[in-house]
């Protein structure tokens, strides 16, 4: 998944960052994350080569008490670094998970605690090392849903310091890690559900059967997609997968996906059930497990069709017939 940013007044903000060659942005990681949780985010640009941890916390408030929370950026580049430190809001963009980052507002309740170093002034990173900032929160009395934070290292190398020739081509890489302040849930028993169970009605027998899945988070806090995925024929069971373990942002949507495992390791995402299947009616049944809460099931029914079988059988009984006249039209003649 990549960070998105929002286009209002992007060129503005890029522009006063100096950037000049390439942004990478890095994937979100488990929720957005697409991935078990990780301990480091990296990005790699010409001549930058940067990792920041952790990539992704979720952090307890308690009314207006004040947070800490620590972030460490490394340096593995052979040349020193500039960094850029910024503190942004962040949504989701509803569909994949991936964060979508609000350049135009900063965060006013948030400071860099450790000495020398303030959100938005660059400071110097040398080669091989590492450093950490520490946040400074104080959560406001206003919000009723999850604060979702973005903090992004802007760096580029520091030219003076350039190893060979090199020096004139700058690239340049942002890095982030996300915060989550999580807000008091809202106490609703199930709040996830799913919202978009898509697929064909009908399918040939050696086709792949694809589904689309949503589902929508309705409380104030993050939630974990939990659950199955299965595909039935009458009482057995085709095909078993495990929901992935996506976070949903509070108040918000993304796409379900499942994954496959082998030899208890997990593997491929997927949304797919791949053939052959015998012809009739099966059932793709989508399970929401949700804490204590009695699980929410959903269903959709397709039909199987030997459709490749009867052309096949078409196009034989084509040709048999083709050349039993084409024999009779020839005996006749002779």
């Amino acid at each position: 998944m990549i960070y998105e940013i929002r286009n209002d007044g992007i060129q503005t903000y890029w522009h006063k960052l100096g950037v000049s060659v390439c942004i990478v942005f890095l994937s979100l990681i488990s929720y957005i994350i697409s991935l078990p949780f990780a301990s480091q985010a990296y990005a790699q640009s010409s001549g930058i080569d940067i990792s920041i941890s952790p990539p992704f916390s979720i952090v307890q408030t308690h009314g207006t008490d004040p947070l800490t929370v620590a972030i460490t950026i490394h340096n593995s580049s052979t040349n020193d670094l500039t960094i850029t430190p910024t503190l942004h809001p962040f949504s989701s963009d509803q569909v994949s998970g991936n964060p979508v980052i609000d350049t135009q507002h900063s965060i006013d309740f948030a400071t860099i605690q450790t000495p020398g170093f303030t959100l938005g002034q660059a400071f110097s990173l040398t080669a091989g090392q590492e450093q950490q900032l520490v946040l400074h929160i104080i959560p406001p009395t206003t919000f009723k849903t999850d604060a979702n934070l973005a903090f992004t290292a802007f760096a580029q190398p520091n030219v003076a310091n350039m190893i060979g020739s090199g020096a004139q081509t700058q690239a340049n890489a942002i890095i982030g890690s996300l915060i989550i302040l999580e807000a008091q849930p809202q106490n609703i028993s199930a709040p996830l559900a799913l919202e978009k169970l898509d697929g064909p009605n009908f399918i040939d027998m050696f086709s792949l059967l694809s589904l689309t899945l949503s589902a929508h988070n309705d409380d104030a806090t993050l939630h974990q997609i939990r659950g199955t995925l299965v595909l039935k024929n009458g009482q057995s069971v085709h095909t078993l997968y495990s929901l992935f373990p996506d976070f949903i942002l509070a108040q918000s949507s993304r796409r379900v996906r499942a994954m496959t495992e082998e030899n208890g390791e997990k593997q491929t995402l997927t949304t797919q059930f791949t053939g052959p299947f015998l012809p009739g009616a099966y059932t793709v049944e989508v399970t929401l497990t949700q804490g204590n809460s009695p699980p929410k099931v959903y269903t959709k029914t397709v039909y199987v069709f030997p459709f490749t079988l009867m052309l096949a059988v078409l196009l034989i009984a084509s040709v048999l017939y083709i050349l039993k006249v084409l024999h009779i039209h020839n005996r006749s003649k002779a």
